[in-house]
């Protein structure tokens, strides 16, 4: 970019990563925490991942795992493929690892890694420190394409994984030891159209969930999914402008369109050592969703099962051996019901008697943590504080973080319910156990304090925790965090909630920060966050990309509406990827106005505020985005006669709703 005259080009929109965009990914910490792990690339201009390790105490950065050989798209099963397509990765090299922390005789300690496939582990400790080596080879079992999901018994002595549409199990060797052959504990599904052991197509794409089997706590058993596809006629897809022709320029699957069937699956439980398998009973009811699948901490199964509406959410328990089912908690809703990675449970210490779990429910109209406990010998369920909330009223509660029992806090992710603004994301804590005696229900204290938006991870002793923090105006910065002793209790934390205190950590330490070049500095115009009310009455966040005035002037200009507008997906945020909207800096660099819109319908702010599109998808969001238009047209900064619209997914379709439904203020799409 030695001549940059200033447009981004299509070329820059197109290459990734983009600008100041490689923070550490998939963050975690060793058993002991005293080493911190993350993947991340070694260059801005690099897609290929690798593992880094950090010693929380002197902050020494080493490469811990460096894949062997290279990660690209034609070492990778069509299925594989497939799964990281769903999960929005577009990285090379590791794309996953996990610790393991089993008895002694497995290892104290060690990172299992997949590869091109195949899987591998390298010890922490002992003679094996710091050797890669693999555990199980892909071509081993006879069986085409390689591991796909591997995850490790809670013991640490084995690891799962699913080939070829069945679920294998091979033992972790020592150092030293051979590999041991992996073994098939499922059958049936192979050349079947069938599946077991993998997340169906609408359980990846539609609902959050990229996992098809989940081990027991005692690594006994495995609960595993069955997908049976083979009534859905098949598609072919096309790949136009390949160079190859027949079986490499096409690919066929068996894809449920709206409307017509589903795939049908089956909730199953195969003994690890027998190979026996007991299925569940699921209901009367074939076309649902197996929508989660959990065990509790008592090794009591459960799944999450969804109608096709949409509109119930039965939590069920299951008896493994008889496959016998008892509903534990039903939701309703009259619009949709969006699911959540919410559900843990816990014992409290010395008590057996009680499994104690958090569970996620828009019943107030915002996602909120509700406290449950279960008898284990009755099955009684009850909702503690009488059925109020832990969390506050108009939050949106996205992830647990942490939770101590024993010091009686949860820590938690949300976007703090503050309207006036578009939805955040920051560390919040509360007490576990609140008493309404005391005033602590829904009290809460928000621990991340820098204004932007904060996505982390905190350390296993809950008593650090990593923090990527961004904004419109400042690249990702990654910090090791040390909490205070006011937000390490519940007790403590009340009395700073109750006494409207601050706190500040104990120790902030730099990870990892990304650094803006001048060039792109100037070229990437900030974007401005803003809100209007509609006629309707509703408070509308936006973002607006002003062309450089110096060289545009100061409006109006011709409009450019990026739109998405559809459910589950929130535009307008006060982060980074706002700044580096590639497309709409390249449109902005030519001398087009962008405008966003986060219309009815979008996510973050309530199912109230994203329900208004229920049964009236395509009316309700063009009015907001007209609205957002005539907006920006009263600022003098919009050309009315020059308005054009686009979008991806859900966008796309918007954006042809706009040009049909509101000729007079879209011109093209």
């Amino acid at each position: 970019m030695a001549a940059f005259d200033g447009t981004i080009t299509f070329e820059d929109v197109a290459k990734l990563p983009r600008p100041a965009s490689t923070s550490p990914s998939s963050i975690g910490f060793s058993p002991d925490d005293s080493i911190l792990t993350y993947l991340r690339t070694t260059s801005e201009d690099d897609l290929s991942r690798q593992l880094f390790s950090m010693d929380v105490n002197t902050m020494q950065e080493t490469i811990y795992v460096a894949p062997p050989g290279a990660d690209t798209e034609e070492n990778l099963s069509l299925e594989e493929k497939l799964r990281r397509e769903r999960q929005r990765l577009m990285a090379t090299g590791i794309q996953s690892y996990t610790w393991i922390r089993g008895e002694p005789s497995c290892g104290n300690a060690r990172i299992l890694v997949p590869l091109q496939g195949n899987i591998f582990v390298q010890d922490y400790d002992g003679p094996g420190n710091g050797m890669l080596r693999q555990v199980f080879e892909k071509t081993s079992t006879g069986q085409p394409g390689g591991a796909i999901d591997p995850t490790v018994s809670p013991d640490g002595s084995m690891v799962a994984f699913v080939q070829n549409a069945e679920l294998y199990v091979a033992k972790i060797c020592a150092f030293g030891e051979a590999m041991s052959p992996a073994v098939q504990v499922t059958s049936g599904a192979r050349g079947m159209g069938k599946m077991n052991g993998l997340a169906d197509f609408i359980a990846q794409e539609e609902m959050d969930r990229y996992r098809g089997y989940w081990w027991s706590p005692d690594s006994k058993s495995i609960a595993f999914e069955q997908v049976d596809e083979s009534h859905i006629p098949i598609y072919r897809i096309l790949h136009q402008g390949k160079e190859e022709v027949g079986q490499q320029a096409q690919e066929d699957h068996r894809y449920p369109f709206a409307g017509a069937e589903n795939p049908h699956v089956k909730l199953g439980v195969v003994n690890v050592d027998s190979k026996d398998i007991s299925w569940m009973d699921l209901g009367s009811d074939k076309d649902i969703y197996l929508a989660r699948v959990d065990w509790m901490c008592d090794g009591t199964l459960t799944a999450q099962i969804e109608n096709r509406s949409q509109t119930v959410l039965d939590l069920m328990t299951f008896d493994i051996n008889s496959g016998h089912a008892t509903l534990l908690l039903k939701e309703l809703s009259t619009v949709w019901i969006n699911l959540h990675n919410l559900f843990t449970s816990f014992f409290r210490p010395q008590d057996k008697s009680t499994v104690y779990f958090l569970w996620g429910s828009e019943r107030s109209g915002f996602m909120q943590l509700y406290l449950y406990q279960r008898n284990t010998g009755s099955g009684t369920v009850t909702c503690a504080n009488d059925g109020a909330a832990l969390t506050m009223p108009h939050g949106v509660v996205e992830c647990i973080a942490g939770i101590s029992v024993e010091r009686n806090v949860l820590y938690f992710y949300s976007t703090g319910g503050n309207e006036s603004a578009p939805p955040g994301s920051d560390l919040y804590a509360t007490p576990l156990f609140q008493d309404k005696s005391k005033g602590t229900i829904g009290c809460q204290v928000k621990i991340t304090k820098k204004s932007g938006y904060h996505v982390g991870s905190m350390n296993r002793a809950l008593t650090h925790f990593v923090d990527i923090s961004s904004s419109i105006n400042s690249p990702p910065v990654t910090t090791l965090n040390e909490l205070p002793a006011a937000f390490m209790t519940g007790d403590s934390i009340a009395k700073v909630a109750q006494a409207g205190a601050e706190a500040t950590m104990m120790s902030v330490k730099e990870v990892a920060k990304n650094v803006v070049t001048e060039t792109w500095q100037s070229a990437l115009r900030t974007p401005s966050l803003d809100s209007f009310k509609t006629v309707s009455g509703h408070e509308l966040h936006a973002a607006v990309y002003q062309p450089d005035p110096a060289k545009w002037g100061d409006g109006p200009y011709p409009c450019i509406v990026c739109v998405y507008g559809g459910p589950h997906v929130q535009l307008v945020k006060n982060n980074w990827n706002t700044r580096v909207n590639m497309r709409a800096q390249s449109f902005c660099s030519r001398g087009y106005v962008v405008l966003m819109v986060d219309n009815r319908g979008s996510a973050r702010r309530g199912l109230s505020f994203e329900g208004e599109i229920y049964r009236r998808m395509g009316t309700v969001e063009v009015e907001d985005q007209v609205a957002g238009v005539k907006w920006l047209i009263t600022k003098g900064l919009a050309d009315a006669n020059r308005i054009g619209v686009y979008g991806w997914s859900y966008g796309g379709y918007m954006s042809l709703m706009c040009l049909m439904q509101a000729p007079e203020v879209f011109h093209v799409a």
